[in-house]
């Protein structure tokens, strides 16, 4: 007894001390829209979330997070987020008040800024009911979401619809969860709206702080009583409804208190003791954590409740490694995501793989044994019962577990009326401790006045019970094999939905990262256009004052430049003067000179005549013997010509023998820079050109050539996955590019080489592979993205609207006709044939407008 009383106390101990962690994992999200910035704001969505979300802080949710007026942006934030606090919870609860709106069947929650001015903005500008849906999809208990949105639509009167027959109706539509234990709440029922109320709160949210969390309430009873109040509050106008299924258990926001029972001491019996030793273990069970097993074992270290409870420890355990396998395992993959995000080295992806892999290895191995451990539990409980004798205390032999006992009825006892016969006694010794019914049916039908059949009849009744006992025990067991097999295939499918979510929401981050970095390029685009216009307007600025400081400045030189013409003109004639005088003296000098001169020049004229016949004749010998000569170095240079000529011809054909490949084109290069011959020098250029041509079609074909990263990026850029400039160089740009198209057509990403089949591959493709994305502003109109067209402003004078009807060329802008400039130019026709690879590049697809591709057209504004 001291052990029991023992035990108790213990776990009485471990209940109250551990109280939280004992229970279920608690969280919730409370959003409230109130400050709508296109219609007219809602007064009472921010006063409920505010409420609500003080409800469950004050029921004791382990997380509870508030937001309010959320943004399109930072609503699909918050969503995420709490994605990851719902991972790891039991209980997971989103609470939405503010506008909602249904079209074509599906449901949406509105955010703050949306604008929605045509039917199709609902995709872009709100979050879709299923989105918050996914949200909860991880709780492992219980997925509640509730809507307090369906008030009247204040968008659907000025909505334009792209499709006349397109419904939006009134309130939400009816929703169907997938996922099980998941309820959804409507504040009124599906085509119908609900009323904001006069007061603080809504009807529906003040309902909801009376009753959701009432300690041990039902959550489908609660939602029953929210129900009748709401309607009675509204006149019938208004009627919550809740969509979903839970299981047959209470499932109540806040357990209910747990009340003591005291039990008045007694003296127990052997019977009492097993009695007590099988509740102890039922009261572990429900406890369900390691240290209360531990305990029960030090209590009771052997027998077949020891048994159970050591198989239950080791569920726990398989279940624990199983879970920290499986956390493991998706934090490897997460690794492994980023790394392939971010475009790391082939070495860490490979080693990001390989820890994935062993991750997951470890993680099947770890839900193996938390299977054979169920499956132990299961045999172990199914197995026979051993229990000690009640007389000397060693362990009896193994019998079948019966649950009633049958009761040895004295022989003394007998049925009043008559003494039973001997044959009768004889017989009854023979059968009364018969565990087999016919037997007893037997002597019942052969002695059916005999008082001992009553005893008999006593006795198959208790078999019969135990029986029954034992079959119902059977199918109990059965059935919580048949619900544990269940619950594993749900959390598998969870799981699996859980990493399909996860894979997507990081994918929609790296596009919302993508856009983000978008946006910020073209804010400093318009900000460093600004700053320009800027420092032009400055530019001319100055350059207006320094024209009026200019002109200032001619005004004064031109006076300076007056007074000094003046000045030179009285100059210029004290010069002539001067000049006239000097002239007048060098003319009668230059006479006398001249005279002179004459004189000497007739004498230099006879010498000079003499001279030059000498001269004459010294150069008729001179050239006679050069002539000789320069015969004589001619017939010497011929003849080394020739020899030079021979030499250099067998060096080529010895490098024609050789082939391009190796340093033959290099060889041959630098024997076309030493050549003499002219003989040889057109073979020389012609060969050189040949191998330089074999060696451009050897290097086309290589993997990731330029040539065929060029053809990749013109037949990409032409099925509209490329839109950066073609430069043959393999960019992040047009690996990007590529994995897009390979992910269209579902086909292995590889290692992003570009070969001669992948560039067949593409340029085989006629039609556009990769679908058209427009800017914001923008809207996608064939196979362009055009400008959403705004309201036009209304004209003030026909000269506008003749200019309106004037179409002006567009001007090529600088940076066109620089890359323009930068584009290699264009031969009618190559000297040599270039590779397949090139011509495909080069070539237009299709030109002359024949064939089956179409032209693509850039529209600018």
């Amino acid at each position: 007894m001291r052990s029991l009383t023992a035990f108790l106390v213990l776990v009485v101990f471990f209940c109250s001390a551990s109280e939280r962690a004992l229970a279920a994992k608690r969280v919730a999200l409370v959003i409230g829209n109130s400050s709508y910035q296109n219609v007219p704001s809602l007064p009472n969505p921010a006063n409920d979330a505010a409420a609500v979300t003080d409800m469950f802080k004050a029921a004791g949710f382990d997380v509870v997070e508030s937001r309010r007026n959320l943004k399109n942006a930072e609503l699909r934030r918050v969503l995420n987020n709490f994605y990851d606090s719902a991972r790891d919870a039991d209980f997971a609860v989103i609470y939405y008040a503010g506008h909602g709106i249904e079209v074509d069947g599906s449901n949406y929650i509105v955010p703050v800024d949306a604008l929605l001015e045509r039917d199709r903005d609902v995709v872009d500008e709100t979050i879709p009911l299923d989105r918050v849906v996914q949200s909860i999809e991880p709780a492992r208990q219980l997925r509640l979401i509730i809507l307090d949105a369906c008030r009247e639509n204040p968008f659907a009167q000025n909505m334009k619809r792209s499709i006349a027959t397109r419904g939006i109706t009134r309130g939400l539509a009816r929703v169907d969860p997938m996922t099980p234990n998941t309820l959804i709440a409507f504040a009124a029922k599906a085509g119908s709206t609900a009323d904001d109320g006069n007061g603080k709160h809504s009807p529906f949210t003040t309902s909801i702080l009376n009753h959701l969390t009432a300690p041990g309430l039902d959550l489908r009873k609660a939602f029953g009583i929210i129900r009748d109040e709401v309607m009675a509050a509204t006149n019938n106008k208004q009627e919550p409804y809740v969509f979903g299924s839970l299981g047959g258990a209470d499932v109540a926001l806040v357990p209910a208190p747990v009340v003591p029972v005291a039990v008045a001491p007694q003296a127990p019996s052997a019977q009492d003791v097993a009695t007590e030793v099988r509740r102890e273990y039922e009261f572990a069970e429900r406890v369900g954590t390691k240290e209360v097993w531990d305990y029960f074992l030090q209590a009771h270290s052997t027998g077949f409740y020891a048994d159970l409870a050591k198989a239950q420890r080791n569920k726990l355990l398989a279940e624990e490694a199983r879970v920290a396998a499986t956390q493991q395992a998706k934090v490897a993959i997460d690794e492994q995501i980023r790394l392939a995000v971010q475009g790391a080295l082939a070495s860490e992806q490979a080693n990001a793989a390989a820890k994935t892999k062993e991750a997951e290895e470890a993680r099947l191995a770890a839900e193996k044994a938390s299977e054979e451990a169920k499956v132990a539990v299961v045999a172990q409980t199914a197995a026979p019962v051993k229990v000690a004798s009640l007389s000397d205390g060693t362990p009896a032999t193994p019998n079948p577990p019966p649950v009633a006992r049958i009761p040895d009825v004295p022989p003394s006892v007998s049925a009043p009326g008559r003494e039973p016969s001997a044959k009768e006694t004889l017989d009854w010794d023979k059968v009364k401790d018969s565990t087999d019914p016919a037997a007893l049916q037997k002597y019942i039908k052969l002695y059916p006045g005999s008082p001992l059949s009553i005893k008999a009849q006593q006795r198959l009744d208790v078999l019969k019970q135990a029986a029954q006992e034992r079959e119902e025990k059977a199918r109990a067991e059965r059935e919580a094999a048949k619900k544990a097999a269940e619950d594993a295939r749900i959390q598998a499918e969870q799981q699996k939905a859980a990493k399909a979510a996860e894979a997507e929401q990081k994918a929609k981050a790296a596009e919302a990262a993508e856009q983000k970095a978008a946006e910020e390029a073209r804010i400093r685009a318009e900000q460093q256009k600004a700053e320009l216009a800027s420092a032009k307007k400055r530019e001319e600025d100055d350059r207006r004052a320094k024209a009026v400081e200019a002109e200032l400045k001619a005004k004064a030189a031109e006076g300076e430049r007056k007074t000094a013409e003046d000045a030179r003109i009285q100059a210029e004639q004290q010069r002539k003067a001067d000049l006239a005088a000097a002239k007048k003296r060098d003319e009668d000098d230059r006479r006398a000179k001249a005279a002179e001169a004459e004189k000497a020049k007739a004498a230099e004229a006879e010498r000079k005549a003499a001279d030059a016949k000498q001269k004459a004749e010294e150069a008729e010998r001179a050239k006679a013997a050069a002539l000789a000569e320069a015969e004589r170095k001619k017939v010497e240079l011929a003849a080394a010509q020739e020899a030079a000529c021979k030499q250099e011809q067998t060096a080529l054909e010895d490098l024609t023998a050789k082939g391009s490949e190796g340093s033959g084109v290099d060889d041959l290069k630098a024997l076309s820079k030493s050549i003499t011959c002219d003989r040889v020098k057109p073979l020389v250029v012609a060969t050189l050109d040949k191998f330089s041509a074999e060696a451009a079609k050897r290097a086309a074909a290589l993997p990731n050539s330029p040539e065929l990263i060029r053809s990749a990026q013109t037949q990409l850029a032409r099925l509209g996955c490329f839109s950066d400039k073609v430069d043959g160089v393999m960019s992040d740009k047009t690996q990007t590019a590529l994995g897009h198209y390979l992910s269209i057509k579902a086909e292995p990403s590889g290692d992003g080489t570009v070969t001669e089949g992948l560039v067949s591959e593409l340029t085989s493709q006629t039609d556009r592979v990769c679908p058209l994305e427009c800017k914001a502003g923008q809207m996608a109109k064939g196979e362009t993205c055009v400008a959403v067209a705004k309201p036009s402003e209304p004209t003030t004078a026909s000269r506008h609207k003749n200019d309106a009807d004037e179409v002006t060329p567009p001007r090529r802008t600088p940076a066109k006709r620089q890359a323009e400039r930068e584009q290699p130019p264009r031969t009618a026709k190559p000297a040599q044939e270039a590779p397949r690879a090139r011509q495909e590049a080069v070539a237009p697809n299709g030109g002359g407008g024949g064939g089956n591709s179409r032209p693509m057209i850039g529209v600018g504004f």
